[in-house]
């Protein structure tokens, strides 16, 4: 637990500002993690995460996805 104690301070899910949203997942034990968004006509667009180990998470902030947009 203290290898990662700095995720605490950090929030997790998708976070959405003006402009762009941001997610993020706990994990990590995970090699590589992709965000998936889909775009108004359910297109999906795979995203790769960045690792960031200060936290055990990984995170990617993706422009043009305002509230509401589907992503698994």
């Amino acid at each position: 637990d203290d290898l990662y104690g700095a995720a605490e301070s950090v929030p997790f899910g998708a976070h959405v500002t003006p402009g762009a949203t941001t997610f993020r997942v706990w994990a990590p034990t995970a090699q590589a993690v992709l965000t998936c968004v889909y775009d108004a006509h359910g297109a999906p667009r795979a995203i790769p995460m960045t690792w960031e180990a200060r936290t055990g998470s990984w995170v990617v902030r993706v422009p043009n996805a305002p509230h509401g947009t589907p992503y698994r």
